[in-house]
């Protein structure tokens, strides 16, 4: 499992790039955004999870199912793909 914390005060844009699995964003109050990716340990090798600014992202190079949550401040964005486009959710805080 990977978990990751950034500091983002300002509004973000969280962007998911998945070729399928499940992708839950939930949104709250707060400075921080929390990431969690789980799946198979080989393809976690496989996971980048970046920070520039006010842009996170979660991208996957292979073709293993994956599943990412996330949590933000209500006032970010998010983009979220999988080859499926199943399994996207948000939920409000």
């Amino acid at each position: 499992m990977i978990e990751q914390t950034f500091h983002t005060p300002l509004p973000l844009t969280l962007e998911v790039s998945i070729p399928s699995g499940d992708i839950d964003v939930d949104t709250g109050n707060g400075e921080e955004t929390n990431v969690t990716v789980d799946g198979d340990e080989r393809m976690l090798e496989h996971v980048e999870v970046r920070h520039d600014g006010n842009r996170v992202s979660v991208t996957l190079r292979d073709k293993s199912k994956l599943s990412s949550r996330s949590r933000s401040a209500r006032s970010s964005s998010a983009t979220a793909g999988s080859a499926s486009k199943r399994g996207y959710r948000t939920a409000p805080a």
